[in-house]
C-alpha cells in the first residue's frame, strides 16, 4: 500500500501529496459552509429581533395615540370631564384652580347660552 501511494500520480506528485492536497481542500470547503450557515442564522436571528422590536415599538405608538386622543378629548370637551380630569390631577389644597373648567350651569328662569361647539343649529 506504501509503496501505491508513494507513487507517481497526476502533474509529477505523489499520490499521497495529492491525497492530503484534497483532504485540505475538503477541510476548507466545509470551514467555509460552517461560517456560511453561522452567518444566515445570526442574520436570521438579527431580523427576528428587529421585528420583535418593530412590534413593541409599534404597539407602542399606538398607545401613546390612544393617550393623546384621549388626552385631546378632555382638552377640548366643555363639559364635565374636563373639570373632573383638573380635580384628579390637582395636588391637595390646590382644587380650586380647577373651577374655571366647572361646568356651567343654566340660572333658572333665563336662556341656556348659545352652545359653542356647534350641538345645534348651524349655517
Amino acid at each position: 500500500m506504501w509503496t501505491w501511494l508513494a507513487g507517481k500520480g497526476a502533474a509529477g506528485f505523489s499520490r499521497l501529496a495529492w491525497i492530503v492536497f484534497i483532504g485540505v481542500l475538503v477541510a476548507i470547503a466545509i470551514v467555509v459552509a460552517d461560517n456560511a450557515f453561522e452567518d444566515v442564522i445570526d442574520t436570521s436571528r438579527e431580523a427576528g429581533a428587529a421585528d420583535a422590536v418593530a412590534a413593541g415599538q409599534e404597539t407602542t405608538l399606538d398607545q401613546i395615540g390612544d393617550a393623546n386622543d384621549a388626552g385631546n378629548e378632555i382638552r377640548n370637551d366643555t363639559g364635565d370631564r374636563k373639570y373632573r380630569q383638573c380635580m384628579h390631577d390637582s395636588a391637595p389644597g390646590y382644587e380650586s384652580s380647577c373651577e374655571r373648567y366647572r361646568p356651567v350651569e343654566p340660572v333658572p328662569g333665563r336662556p341656556a347660552a348659545a352652545d359653542p361647539g356647534g350641538a345645534g343649529g348651524g349655517p
